[in-house]
């Protein structure tokens, strides 16, 4: 497996099909020889293809969990920002690994948190004014999933200035999806 990954002519989609096959052995070993090849030759897909192979991660968190955090490496891929986010959303709720680990991801986490935001608050700004009433105001289809996702991996951090900056201005958004899942986080964290 390792010398097909590595044959100089090798397709996308037999490299995928590799790291695919690696899933299911179901493994730490397996997992530890994905980071290997990812490492040597980072394959590029759609997002969808990535996405499922970030699906097969999370499924196994058990074994998958080797990968992190050194996968946080290639979050500033675009094809891989949103899958890592998600795969690492659910490891740190799952406490199979530690947020500890994160710092060296800290602060371009934060950063991207922020852009997250200021899309969130432009969208909000957006959506108010072309609203005739401003009673009828409609927050269901706000998206912020993003947002969510780095609130929920920063959550650890979240009693640093800055982070606690980050999720006062979020909850002032006075979006509901927004703030149930802050309040969810906060009580998950009361009841550990």
């Amino acid at each position: 497996m390792e010398q097909a990954y590595k044959a100089p002519d090798v397709s996308t989609q037999t490299q995928f099909s590799i790291l695919r096959a690696l899933t299911f052995q179901k493994n730490k070993i397996a997992y530890k020889k994905i980071a290997e090849l990812l490492e040597y030759d980072l394959p590029i897909s759609d997002k969808y293809v990535i996405s499922g192979l970030f699906s097969l991660f999370i499924s196994d968190l058990e074994n998958s969990q080797v990968l992190y955090p050194n996968i946080l490496e290639y979050y500033s891929i675009n094809e891989f920002h949103e899958p890592i986010v998600d795969f690492v959303k659910v490891l740190l709720n799952s406490e199979k690994v530690a947020s500890k680990k994160l710092k060296s991801y800290k602060k371009m986490l934060l950063t991207n948190a922020k852009l997250e935001y200021k899309r969130l608050l432009s969208w909000k700004s957006e959506d108010e004014a072309s609203e005739e009433d401003e009673y009828s105001y409609d927050e269901n289809g706000a998206p912020v999933d993003a947002l969510n996702s780095y609130l929920s991996i920063l959550y650890p951090f979240k009693d640093e200035k800055e982070m606690s900056q980050l999720y006062q201005k979020a909850e002032n958004l006075n979006i509901d999806d927004l703030n149930v899942a802050i309040a969810n986080r906060e009580l998950h964290e009361i009841k550990n």
